[in-house]
């Protein structure tokens, strides 16, 4: 026996949801992957410059006021390089794809 939410009561329960989903806060993790994916070039350029990962860390740490582990940090770096690798192929095959189209209508 399935049970059926009237019509009325759907629209009052999905209003209720998106009022919570927009006053609900992100987690302290995924603000942390948000300051990590907008400082990425900075960390770059840090660690390119010379410092070192502790130090990348501890920068970043005290600009996102929050407390990432070594192993936290590495990981972020790393899941950030492969998303940016992969961005990077996608674009180069786009272009090379848009560039392949235009030559092959002249």
């Amino acid at each position: 026996m399935t049970h059926r939410i009237p019509a009325k009561n759907r629209l009052s329960l999905q209003a209720k949801f998106a009022r919570l989903a927009e006053k609900s806060k992100p987690s302290k993790r995924a603000q942390t992957r948000k300051i990590f994916h907008e400082l990425f070039h900075e960390i770059e350029q840090c660690l390119a410059n010379g410092k070192t990962l502790t130090e990348a860390r501890e920068l970043f740490n005290e600009i996102a006021k929050t407390c990432v582990c070594a192993r936290t940090f590495t990981n972020l770096l790393n899941a950030e390089r492969r998303h940016r690798q992969e961005d990077h192929g996608r674009s180069h095959a786009a272009v090379e794809s848009l560039t392949l189209t235009t030559h092959g209508r002249e």
